[in-house]
């Protein structure tokens, strides 16, 4: 009901303008605007403290052969840099985010873009210079390298006192446990990011110190240059599970992997933000459960939670979730699916758009062999929306 409320005032508001943020004016956000907590009703403190001493950027790749800039409606790069693509073999594919370069111990996601069943994960990345480069694998079904679109982004937090998130390189994919490296890791609440082997090949439970998991969001990505990908299988209490695949078979396969959980906060470093757990994978159209799903806009003169997002099925595998209000077309956008499953099933994005003043997300799920198949799955709709009233 609250979340009810919120939508219809925000819509009873006479919009005046959106722009497109610069790098520095979402730096300072953190002291300006009227971010308001879901809960509380009041802004989270830690917010402002987090983006201000952070670095954010993503893109989308645009084109799967050759060397070019990054399409600036769907690029963003916390240091004003412009972002920048290169093929460098078959599947292989390095992202160069300019002047992000001097502190690189944050977090990447990546999830493959298009009406294909290909898959991409995190092969590495590291500094050259003051630039950061990011590199991505991409494969088919069958586990073969693959050109394809992806999405990617990254981000690197610090400080941010409260259960708003955390992120972890799962670096030691066959260790019994043991706790992320700190370069790697960041938890809001100050406490140790800790990863168990759980019984069973490729499954593991990453347990963040302090932080209540009984809502947010979790996006997981695989990491290294091999063809395993990975997906969320479930989280609670203070616990988030992960199990990893054999790209060319399905099969349970040991992986190192890239994780990031949000509760509150914005899973990717972007201010203007929706996220959702889709859980009822045959279901015609429905809006998902609201514990997992958030929708969140700067605005200064207009509530900032949205109303929910509703998901809708077209055909087996096949949907499209509708974000209110989160979304303009002048301002650059990014999209991130993870597949939710203790089994091989997985996720992808196809496309997106803005419709009205709504962001709509296109999803597809597959089986590991690569036919189409209804799936659980997790998405965030990231944007550089700042509404003023």
């Amino acid at each position: 009901m609250k979340n009810t409320v919120i939508g219809n005032l925000y819509n009873a508001v006479s919009f005046k303008m959106v722009r497109l943020l610069s790098a520095s004016a979402i730096l300072a956000l953190g002291t300006t605007n009227c971010a308001m907590d879901a809960q509380s009703g009041e802004e989270p403190a830690s917010t402002s403290q987090a983006v201000t001493t952070s670095d954010a950027g993503f893109v989308w790749s645009g084109a799967t052969t050759g060397s070019f800039d990054a399409n600036s409606s769907y690029s963003y790069n916390s240091s004003g840099g412009t972002n920048h693509i290169t093929q460098l073999a078959t599947g292989q594919y390095r992202v160069d985010f300019p002047s992000l370069g001097s502190n690189v111990f944050g977090d990447v996601q990546v999830t493959a873009y298009g009406s294909g069943s290909e898959r991409c994960k995190v092969s590495s990345w590291g500094a050259s210079g003051t630039t950061l480069q990011v590199f991505v694998n991409c494969f088919s079904a069958t586990g073969a390298a693959s050109n394809t679109l992806f999405t990617a982004n990254y981000v690197r937090r610090s400080g941010a006192p409260g259960q708003e998130g955390g992120y972890v390189w799962a670096n030691q994919a066959s260790s019994a446990s043991y706790t992320a490296s700190t370069s790697y890791q960041w938890n809001s609440t100050g406490g140790a990011i800790t990863i168990t082997h759980t019984p069973g090949t490729g499954a593991y439970s990453v347990s963040l110190a302090g932080q209540n998991m009984g809502g947010g969001t979790v996006e997981v990505t695989a990491y290294g240059a091999n063809n395993t990908y990975c997906n969320v299988a479930g989280w609670g209490g203070s616990v988030i599970n992960v199990a990893c695949f054999n790209g060319s078979t399905g099969a349970a396969a040991e992986s190192q992997f890239d994780l990031i959980f949000a509760n509150l906060g914005s899973p990717n470093n972007v201010f203007t933000y929706s996220y959702a757990w889709a859980n009822q994978p045959s279901a015609a159209s429905y809006n998902p459960d609201s514990t997992y799903e958030r929708g969140f806009v700067v605005c200064d003169k207009c509530p900032s939670v949205q109303p929910n997002a509703t998901i809708t099925r077209s055909s087996v595998g096949h949907y499209s979730v509708r974000f209110p209000n989160v979304a303009a077309s002048s301002a650059a956008s990014n999209v991130k699916v993870t597949g939710y499953s203790s089994g091989s099933d997985t996720c992808k994005v196809t496309g997106w758009f803005t419709s009205g003043w709504d962001g709509v997300a296109n999803v597809a799920c597959f089986s590991a062999a690569g036919a189409a198949v209804d799936a659980f799955y997790t998405i965030t709709y990231s944007s550089l929306v700042f509404i003023i009233g």
